[in-house]
């Protein structure tokens, strides 16, 4: 009986490891990079959560992640750093073009400059044929 405990004992334990369960990275300062890294996560099915400790932002994802987390980070930081500002004539417009690129996973924000509505987008999406095309239709502009 006690050769059977040590065998179960042996196997429960091998299966424990020293490597954490879960990865963290702290978050970005720029609210646009931010929101960037969190949708390349989301596009790529990677369950992340939000947690803050003594006043810092982090993401927690599984430990089995932290490659794709990390090659994502780096990206964010890089395309967030080059964005482009689509002025437009008003806000209903803007809430249409927002809403087409959110429909088409272009990660985007609203903004107004200067009381002018805009939408900012990264100079790597503004080049990308879905952008393009986007731009070129009418159906989400008001007049």
């Amino acid at each position: 009986m006690k050769v059977f405990q040590i065998i179960l004992l042996l196997i429960v334990c091998s299966s424990c490891s020293n490597e954490p369960e879960f990865y963290s990275s702290k978050s970005f300062k720029s609210l646009f990079i931010n929101g960037l890294f969190l949708s390349k996560l989301a596009k790529n099915k990677i369950p992340y959560q939000l947690d803050s400790y003594m006043g810092e932002e982090y993401v927690l994802v599984h430990s089995n992640f932290k490659k794709e987390l990390l090659k994502l980070r780096k990206e964010s930081s890089k395309e967030g750093r080059l964005l482009i500002s689509i002025s437009l004539e008003n806000k209903c417009s803007q809430r249409n073009l927002a809403h087409r690129f959110k429909v088409s996973e272009i990660y985007s924000e609203s903004v107004v400059k200067g009381g002018i509505p805009a939408v900012r987008i990264t100079q790597k999406d503004k080049n990308s044929k879905s952008v393009i095309n986007i731009l070129n239709e009418y159906e989400w502009r008001c007049n």
